[in-house]
């Protein structure tokens, strides 16, 4: 009788396997892209305003930085790095919420009107018009 084989050995291996510099660099700069916009003048309202959460944000990056170039494993990388993505987002909000004058538009003449397009997750797009607004 032949030995029953070993599930998921293979599996638990790959993810334990240590990444390269390259690929976890190429995952940090993909998961951080959608804040890069306007990160600098938060960071900047950081320092001043929010010197503890600055230093953690701070630390967070360092820590990532070290981890990629400690060859851990990928799955190791993407937990810390969704942790300071989160912390990001979170700063980015006490920002937002400090600077509410920054989410308003400006009055639009009378009558025109405006439409916002938002992307979902399976492609397609949803258009919400000044009558739905």
């Amino acid at each position: 009788m032949a030995p029953a084989p070993q599930r998921g050995r293979h599996a638990s291996t790959a993810s334990s396997r240590p990444a390269s510099p390259l690929t976890l660099q190429q995952q940090y700069a993909a998961a951080t892209r959608p804040l890069s916009r306007h990160f600098a003048q938060i960071d900047a309202w950081l320092v001043d305003n929010e010197p503890a959460v600055w230093q953690q944000l701070h630390q967070a990056d360092d820590e990532l930085f070290q981890l990629s170039q400690l060859n851990v494993s990928e799955s190791r990388y993407q937990a810390a790095l969704a942790a300071f993505v989160a912390r990001c987002e979170a700063a980015e909000q006490r920002y937002y919420e400090a600077h509410p004058a920054e989410f308003r538009l400006p009055p639009l003449p009378e009558g025109e009107r405006i439409a916002v397009y938002y992307e979902l997750n399976d492609g397609s797009l949803h258009k919400v018009s000044g009558a739905d607004i």
